[in-house]
């Protein structure tokens, strides 16, 4: 895979914490903050669309880094909050 789709795979682990939040917790956050990560998402987007280059083994483990990251930030928070 591309650098443009590593940066793209780093970014996506923000959304999917607060969508993560959202469905376990019922965590709600601001219109800005929401409005944020939609630039932001479209911003790399416009940057990296000539950069990706993709195949299924890059792209499975990416799914899995993003998931597992996810996972282990949402442990540290609350190993944080003890």
């Amino acid at each position: 895979n591309s650098v443009g789709f590593y940066q793209i795979t780093k970014l996506w682990g923000v959304p999917v914490i607060v969508l993560y939040e959202y469905f376990s917790a019922g965590t709600v956050y601001s219109t800005k903050i929401y409005c944020s990560l939609v630039f932001l998402l479209f911003g790399v987007g416009l940057a990296t669309v000539n950069d990706i280059e993709l195949n299924a083994t890059g792209f499975t483990l990416a799914v899995i880094a993003v998931l597992t990251t996810t996972q282990f930030h949402l442990w540290q928070v609350v190993i944080k909050e003890q």
